[in-house]
């Protein structure tokens, strides 16, 4: 007689491959499946991850101005690890992506700025005059000549993936997720003003 195996739900045959029939003489015990190697459940595990887009924030807020560091950072949303678990029958596996840096296109032509980590998130009580201690960047002209008067700033997050299951372990290549916002960036004029008998 001739059979198809249903693996898990897979009518076209284990992990979507082909489906082709098999034969065993009618009366006589089948041969069992081949055993399911866990890296290939692993790649399914990986292509189901979504990763989260960048989502980026930045002091001064409303606007940057020209000669002030502008400090860069993620919001933690969009900084945490994702997983994903595939599985057939007797084999489940997980993969799990997380961000370790991040780099920055401040869109004014510079250069691009690699960040370790999320960035520093700028607090109350901080010096807006001395740099990020970690992630930022100065913007030396402004963008009223730019088109729409804004840089486009974009962000790249690499996130590290590595899987686990079936008493098997390994790493994938790097995924990337990006996200673009734009930024005013003005120039600030100091005015001072002589007081009388100073």
């Amino acid at each position: 007689m001739f059979y198809r195996r249903n693996c898990g739900g897979y009518e076209e045959g284990l992990l979507n491959g082909p489906a082709l029939p098999n034969w065993a003489p009618v009366g006589q015990p089948s041969a069992p499946p081949p055993p399911v190697d866990p890296q290939v459940v692993a790649l399914q595990a990986e292509k189901q991850l979504v990763l989260p887009k960048p989502v980026v924030a930045m002091s001064p807020s409303g606007f940057q101005v020209v000669n002030v560091p502008t400090w860069f950072w993620l919001a933690s949303a969009s900084w945490s690890p994702v997983s994903s678990t595939a599985q057939v029958p007797g084999v489940a596996v997980t993969a799990t992506a997380t961000p370790v840096s991040a780099d920055w296109d401040p869109g004014d032509g510079g250069s691009s700025v690699h960040c370790v980590g999320a960035g520093t998130p700028f607090a109350r009580g901080d010096d807006p005059s001395k740099p990020s201690p970690d992630c930022g960047h100065v913007y030396r002209h402004g963008s009223a000549s730019a088109s729409g008067g804004t840089y486009t700033v974009t962000t790249t997050v690499h996130w590290r993936v590595a899987w686990n299951g079936a008493g098997q372990s390994g790493v994938f290549p790097d995924l990337a997720s990006t996200s673009q916002v734009t930024a005013q960036v003005r120039e600030v004029q100091a005015l001072v003003n002589g007081h009388p008998g100073a």
